[in-house]
């Protein structure tokens, strides 16, 4: 399989990575970089801030039968932000795919399945690192950047090569197993008391995270026994707000 990040594309302004992603056919590692986006899109729908300064990036993942699974994409794409992030500052990974220092977010990263005109199945993963950004406005509470984190400048592309050597490390040479016990070392969500919001109705429940499956899926163990959790919004004690 090709080597990942060979193949960028950089723009200036784009109104999201992954929309002018989409105007490219599906090809294995093409990568759309921009230096600020008018639209960026986090999970759940919500806006993501991506003014001058941060890393914004998303791309193609053509998966192969050993990790077509989408959710474990994620993962990979977590572990290997974890890895880069953590070349300039110490952080960890906030289930499912949130990187955070100093208790707050300093990366996001959204996943996205569709079909090929053959039926197989491609990816689209995007990438948000806070690099240079310095004001996040309302978010100040919950958001900071490697460059407050560091204290220094960021260099916004070596970060991108950084993260796509992460990556080809990970999602190339390592196991499904060895995938997960590290991304297991790195979780700040394992081990600790959670709240579980559901959006279909709403429903919240507490607990505490004992492990992260193969899949993606967490397992939260409540008063009423073990609930294993693959969707909705997990929020852990003491990361940006419990709540």
């Amino acid at each position: 399989m090709a080597e990942f990040g060979k193949n960028i594309l950089y723009f200036d302004c784009v109104t999201s990575t992954f929309d002018e992603l989409t105007k490219y056919p599906p090809e294995n590692g093409l990568v759309v970089v921009a230096d600020r986006q008018t639209g960026g899109i986090g999970r759940k729908g919500r806006a993501w801030v991506s003014d001058m300064g941060g890393a914004y990036f998303s791309f193609y993942i053509l998966p192969d039968d050993k990790t077509e699974n989408i959710p474990f994409l994620a993962i990979v794409c977590a572990l290997a932000a974890y890895n880069t992030i953590s070349r300039y500052t110490t952080c960890a990974i906030k289930w499912p795919n949130d990187i955070v220092s100093d208790g707050k977010k300093v990366c996001g990263i959204l996943t996205k399945s569709a079909f090929n005109g053959d039926s197989s199945v491609y990816v689209m993963a995007g990438i948000g690192i806070n690099a240079n950004n310095t004001d996040f406005g309302e978010l100040d509470y919950r958001a900071t950047s490697l460059k407050l984190l560091a204290g220094k400048e960021i260099d916004r592309n070596k970060l991108v090569e950084e993260f796509f050597e992460e990556f080809n490390k990970i999602y190339l040479n390592l196991s499904n197993e060895e995938i997960i016990r590290l991304y297991k070392n790195a979780c700040v969500t394992l081990g600790s008391h959670v709240a579980v919001h559901y959006n279909t109705d709403g429903t919240v429940f507490e607990g505490k995270c004992i492990d992260v499956r193969t899949d993606g899926s967490v397992d939260i163990k409540t008063e009423n026994g073990i609930i294993n959790v693959n969707a909705g919004e997990v929020s852990v004690r003491g990361i940006y707000g419990y709540v």
